[in-house]
């Protein structure tokens, strides 16, 4: 097995290094992981997993690196590492909204380079990754790559690398607006008197509930919310104020908005 590195060892990057553990995918002296601040290295150390404050350090050597880091850094990281990589490693970026060709541009036009879009839920094996590659990957790297991807949840691969972009908006961002919904539900409870840690069970176990449903059901989501909504009853009531305050329209145009802001971030 050839060394895999992560660079940037923040949410997304500890969960790509957990689920690749925890499907052993890599051995803990096969995982590099490297990171401005050991203290987010602490845990991995502990297992036998090489870590690094120094990004050129463990870029060498490594079959596929793993750059998790904020898209507004990813060049400053590309160039931090040109004078150590070969054409023979594979980049594989999980920054939102760089496109492989700026990538490329960065290192070298031969590069083989992956970009991937990958979710919170890598952190429990629950992640909805969809990615892209250019020319140079072969099948060999692209079936080690799916095995990584897999290791972190779902994958799915598009050979429209715009679609990416598109993700972002829904699956990429798609935890936030779960957690917000929670939010709004243990405030909701709140409003009504219930105490701030009852209001809080209440929403956590919904959403848990709830997500469990989705993953064994074969039904629509609306087939679903409907079973819910009983003509006359509770949940009607409030999902005509729903409606009445077009919170459909204003939830298309914020991922409208968010798709406008991930194309963005490539220039």
């Amino acid at each position: 097995m050839k060394i895999i590195t992560i660079i940037g060892i923040g949410n997304m990057g500890r969960g790509i290094a957990m689920g690749l553990l925890r499907k052993k995918i890599v051995s803990p002296s096969n995982l590099i992981l490297s990171n401005r601040t050991l203290s987010r290295l602490k845990e991995f150390k502990k297992l036998g997993v090489g870590v690094r404050t120094d990004n050129k350090t463990a870029a060498q050597n490594s079959g596929m690196i793993i750059l998790a880091v904020k898209p507004q850094v990813l060049t400053a990281v590309l160039k931090e590492i040109k004078p150590v990589i070969s054409k023979k490693q594979v980049i594989i970026s999980a920054a939102a909204g760089v496109t492989i060709k700026t990538i490329k541009k960065t290192i070298s036009h031969d590069q083989p380079v992956v970009r991937v879009m990958p979710n919170l839920g890598a952190q429990v094996g629950e992640s909805m990754s969809v990615w892209t590659k250019s020319k140079e990957v072969t099948n060999r790297q692209t079936k080690m790559i799916k095995r990584i991807l897999k290791a972190m949840g779902q994958e799915h691969y598009v050979s429209h690398e715009k679609i990416i972009d598109k993700i972002t908006a829904i699956s990429g961002s798609g935890p936030a607006y779960v957690f917000y919904l929670a939010e709004l539900l243990e405030k909701s409870g709140m409003k009504l008197g219930l105490n701030g840690k009852l209001a809080s069970l209440l929403a956590r176990q919904t959403l848990i509930g709830s997500s469990k449903i989705l993953s064994s059901s074969q039904k629509s989501y609306k087939i679903l919310r409907k079973e819910v909504t009983s003509k006359g009853g509770v949940t009607e009531a409030a999902f005509r104020v729903i409606d009445d305050s077009e919170f459909e329209k204003i939830f298309i145009k914020a991922i409208r908005v968010a798709h406008k802001r991930a194309k963005g971030l490539n220039k």
